[in-house]
């Protein structure tokens, strides 16, 4: 009986001293929750600036003007325009879960390309024709695969030109239409300054009657810009 009342004793003992050494440890505290900071995404709007170079090839023609003044086939010239340009550009950008990134893109630029050639006569020195590409515009679809970062893309859409042309007696300007098509190379620095180079080629419609002058007029350009854009 003895033994027994002892063995109940010392078992009462540890169990108490049990809790109690449970009661005096401190709760640890919970653990900081994860913050895991949203990736870099194309997707939004954005707009910026850019500065390149254009060259533009142009074809000017008109009938048979008679007697010794004109070229037995009509008088023909080629004042190739070539010159800085510069401008904004802005648009938006969908991206899908995975690498693909398309949207739109406008921009507009004013240009600093010109040139001149001799329009040819059966005598005689001939007419200096005279070219001013005053300004481009486009409206474009862009789609593009995302390395992160960096995108590569094309785009095509409509374009614009305002072309001037001068030759004796004649000052004759007309905004010309046509397509274009390009892409480029486009690298995001932070989540919010992007750079690119951008490369456009533009074909525009045969003018058969350019500015009313009856001259027939076709032109075709190369853009290529360096561009800095904030993404919004």
């Amino acid at each position: 009986m003895y033994r027994i009342f002892v063995a109940a004793t010392l078992t009462a003992s540890a169990a108490v001293a049990g809790s109690s050494a449970l009661a005096g440890d401190p709760t640890p505290p919970p653990a900081d929750p994860v913050v895991i900071e949203p990736g870099f995404t194309w997707a939004g709007p954005y707009a910026g600036v850019q500065l390149g170079y254009l060259n533009g090839h142009i074809d000017w023609s008109e009938g048979t003007q008679g007697g010794d003044v004109a070229a037995p086939e009509g008088r023909r010239a080629s004042p190739d325009a070539d010159g800085f340009v510069g401008g904004i550009y802005g648009g938006y950008n969908f991206a899908t879960s995975g690498n693909l990134v398309f949207g739109f893109e406008g921009e507009y630029n004013w240009s600093h390309a010109d040139g001149s050639d001799q329009i040819p006569v059966i005598e005689g020195p001939g007419d200096t024709l005279e070219s001013d590409i005053e300004s481009t515009a486009a409206l474009r679809g862009r789609i593009g695969h995302a390395m992160d970062r960096t995108l590569i893309y094309g785009a095509a859409g409509i374009a614009w030109a305002d072309l001037e042309l001068s030759w004796p007696g004649t000052t004759a300007s007309e905004t010309m239409t046509g397509w274009t098509i390009g892409g480029g190379v486009e690298h995001a620095f932070t989540d919010q300054w992007l750079g690119r180079i951008d490369y456009r080629y533009s074909s525009f419609d045969d003018e058969n009657n350019f500015a009313g002058t009856g001259a027939n007029v076709e032109m075709e350009t190369h853009e290529l810009r360096v561009g800095v854009a904030y993404k919004f």
